[in-house]
């Protein structure tokens, strides 16, 4: 499938997930014969749920549609099941860090759903991704031993370890989970953490203080940061950001503002930037011109976007690290920075 044909498909995938879009959106998507196969592709899958909740909210007897009905409804059973076992081993973890006065901020997938995606249709995520206090590292890692396992690669990566620790359950039912000491990688933005603690409140499903969630505009800042280290702009994630925006009234420009204070606005911008080819918008007519990148800096981040549908990049093989170093020379702030931080890489 060429880009162009993926890029209108996702698109339209996103606004059928919407909960801003669906009416327009839904049926005009899932009507096309050729999407079937499409749909199961990870960038859409993990989005099923909330296509299928707008479905039947428009489709209340699925009389119409009736070739897709049975993989909506049965994807969502599934996603369901997994959100379920995700929430038991989340909540196993923050049983074991209470006593020990260790706070969370839940990340990305598992901190959108039972807040701005429903109980009942949760966008789908692999893994558990929680940010924790560094000070607190050492005793998080003893007390998750107790009945999860570090991972320790045979062969381990450069930087692997500086600023998270990837844990796995013995059930392989269960999802493996990430905790975060930094919550990007250090040498590449300044994060001030302290911010981050400050502004974020708690989770309104747990509704302790210790499980925090980020502020509608340090995530839109994280989902920036996580895209550009996946080297994917279009994905489930422009979702996220969307809602994030209508849901929570994520203030662009604040975020925005924040993310150069961070070194971190110009990723910013090209998240915002597939945000609007998505959704039909203009965000980034919003953002002061002369803290956008620049107009050679912007075709070279748009080009390396199209550049990273287009290609697989084996992760962690020289093709993907050279591909990361160049995303990271465009896409952010300090050249200064980026440079140190391939210089430290070479170094380890």
């Amino acid at each position: 499938m060429n880009s162009s044909r993926s890029r209108l498909l996702l698109k339209n995938a996103l606004k059928a997930a919407s909960t801003f879009d669906k009416n327009k959106s839904v049926n005009g998507f899932l009507d096309e014969n050729s999407n079937i196969d499409y749909i199961k592709n990870a960038k859409i899958r993990r989005i099923i749920p909330l296509i299928y909740k707008n479905f039947i909210t428009l489709n209340p007897k699925h009389n119409s549609l009736t070739a897709y009905s049975s993989f909506l409804k049965e994807t969502h059973r599934l996603s369901v099941i997994s959100q379920t076992l995700k929430i038991q081993l989340l909540k196993q973890i923050i049983d074991a860090f209470t006593p020990h006065d260790i706070s969370i901020i839940l990340l990305k997938g598992v901190a959108f759903n039972y807040h701005i995606y429903p109980v009942a249709f949760p966008r789908l995520c692999s893994d558990i991704d929680i940010l924790i206090k560094y000070k607190d590292r050492k005793k998080a890692k003893e007390i998750l031993s107790k009945f999860l396992t570090l991972s320790i690669p045979n062969k381990p990566a450069k930087f692997d370890n500086l600023y998270e620790d990837s844990f796995y359950p013995m059930n392989p039912n269960l999802p493996h989970v990430d905790v975060h000491y930094c919550i990007v990688h250090p040498t590449l933005f300044n994060i001030d953490e302290r911010i981050l603690w400050q502004d974020s409140k708690p989770h309104p499903f747990f509704d302790v203080q210790a499980i925090r969630v980020l502020s509608p505009e340090h995530n839109l800042i994280h989902l920036a940061l996580h895209s550009l280290k996946d080297i994917s702009f279009f994905n489930y994630s422009l979702l996220d950001a969307a809602e994030l925006i209508h849901q929570q009234s994520a203030d662009v420009q604040r975020a925005f503002s924040q993310a150069k204070a961070w070194n971190a606005s110009y990723a910013c911008y090209f998240l915002l930037s597939c945000y609007d080819k998505v959704f039909d918008t203009s965000v980034i007519q919003s953002l002061p011109a002369k803290e956008q990148p620049s107009y050679f800096r912007r075709k070279l981040g748009e080009g390396l976007i199209v550049l990273s549908e287009n290609t697989e990049f084996p992760e962690k093989g020289v093709k993907h690290r050279l591909f990361q170093l160049m995303s990271q020379l465009i896409m952010t702030n300090s050249l200064k920075l980026t440079i140190q931080h391939f210089l430290k890489f070479l170094r380890a």
